[in-house]
């Protein structure tokens, strides 16, 4: 009975881990529109073309790197489900710090949201 209760419990702060992760990811995905959003509206010529191929690339790109993500756990590794959701998050978190440098530099303020 103990070690039931502690898989259960495993199992329940794993999939609390995941989930958090993932509302992280939406979180950074929306900040990304958001910020990318606000460049086209503000940047000059020159930078809102720079950001409009480097977003076209990242976009493309996307797809090919989540599935490196997903591919570079072991199956057999217990944490894989973890380590995949919290990878994804900091991929989505790296492009939104990327593109809120840019708008920095734009307008000088921080855009959070």
């Amino acid at each position: 009975l103990h070690t039931a209760y502690r898989r259960q419990r495993q199992m329940c702060i794993r999939d609390s881990m995941i989930t958090a992760c993932n509302t992280a990811s939406d979180s950074w995905k929306e900040q990304i529109d958001s910020v990318y959003t606000q460049i086209l509206e503000y940047g000059d010529d020159k930078t809102v073309e720079t950001v409009k191929e480097e977003q076209s690339h990242w976009v493309n790109e996307q797809s090919t790197a989540l599935q490196d993500i997903r591919d570079s756990v072991s199956e057999n590794d217990p944490l894989a489900a973890i380590t995949v959701a919290e990878s994804i998050m900091v991929y989505y978190r790296t492009r939104a710090i990327d593109l809120c440098a840019v708008l920095y530099d734009i307008n000088g303020t921080l855009a959070f949201g």
